[in-house]
């Protein structure tokens, strides 16, 4: 082909040739690629080469991000264009991808080293606790110490206490229906005397006209621990047919406090943590069955634009 290009410029037929800057840009092109191919399949062993993928869009689009970061200037100085190259290099590592399993945002841990523990006594530390089965002494470490804090959010969610504690009040409606007793009903519920209602009510607050109800201290704080051992549990196990086997055993590493009555506690208390966990992983499924049916409604989306 680049004979055939060569007699055609040297014909002397010059009409519906190329201009001078085409013939020249197509010169370039084949070169570049014979050269690449006969470097990767002679020196790195490879079979063949995909042309398609020597697009030089990446390229460009990496220099129009570079000019942009100068204030909107075409021609960069060197000096600019290194630091720009550097900023983006980094921020490559220290934010995560957009479509990746985690959220997005930036790793403070990458920008701020001031707040690190030193590791090889945590690891030390942490691993005489696991040779004696001390998990609960592992997770209160772990958090007195912060060590990577901001990883903590993105592998492991946390539910907002608000809208636990509107939850909670759910689960104390449902509870009076189920217990006949009336001290157990009575310490479901928040008593008049036991002082200001706690901040996590706020939401409760706004929402009630007069038919919410607001639980006691015990309850909030039992369903507040279920509530981290479900979303901890989540976010690092997949939703599967036995995933109450999971969100048990994370249960049973938390200790959980009693409700009710000394005589029907330990009664009401399993049904609380029963009713509120299939209550729970109820939500999940549907959950996950919306957000399903949403990527497929996008994908169905994005082939019929295509096709049309």
């Amino acid at each position: 082909f680049r004979e055939f290009l060569d007699g055609w410029e040297s014909s002397g037929v010059k009409l519906g040739f190329l201009s001078a800057s085409t013939a020249q840009g197509l010169r370039v092109t084949l070169e570049s690629t014979l050269s690449l191919l006969e470097y990767v399949t002679g020196t790195l062993g490879f079979k063949y080469l995909l042309t398609a993928r020597l697009s030089q869009d990446p390229i460009e689009n990496l220099f129009g991000v570079l000019r942009q970061m100068s204030g909107c200037n075409d021609h960069p100085t060197p000096t600019q264009f290194l630091i720009s190259t550097n900023c983006l290099s980094f921020q490559s590592l220290a934010r995560s991808p957009s479509r990746g399993n985690v959220s997005e945002g930036l790793l403070n841990s990458l920008l701020d080293p001031s707040n690190s523990c030193d590791l090889k006594f945590v690891q030390n530390k942490l691993d005489d606790l696991l040779d004696v089965g001390q998990l609960n002494e592992v997770h209160e470490m772990l958090s007195a110490c912060d060590a990577l804090p901001d990883h903590r959010d993105l592998v492991g969610a946390k539910s907002d206490s608000r809208v636990t504690y509107y939850v909670c009040g759910y689960v104390a409606r449902r509870m009076l229906k189920k217990t006949k007793c009336g001290d157990c009903a009575e310490l479901l519920l928040r008593g008049d005397s036991e002082g200001p209602r706690p901040k996590e009510s706020s939401l409760t607050n706004h929402m009630d006209r007069g038919g919410l109800m607001y639980p006691s201290q015990a309850l909030t704080e039992l369903v507040l621990k279920m509530e981290d051992a479900f979303t901890h549990c989540f976010s690092f196990n997949k939703l599967k047919s036995n995933s109450i086997r999971d969100l048990i055993s994370c249960l049973s590493i938390n200790k959980l406090n009693t409700v009710g009555c000394t005589q029907h506690n330990v009664q009401v208390t399993n049904e609380v943590i029963r009713f509120y966990a299939i209550t729970r992983l109820h939500f999940l499924v549907a959950g996950e069955n919306a957000s399903r049916q949403a990527k497929r409604d996008k994908m169905k989306h994005l082939k019929m634009r295509r096709t049309t």
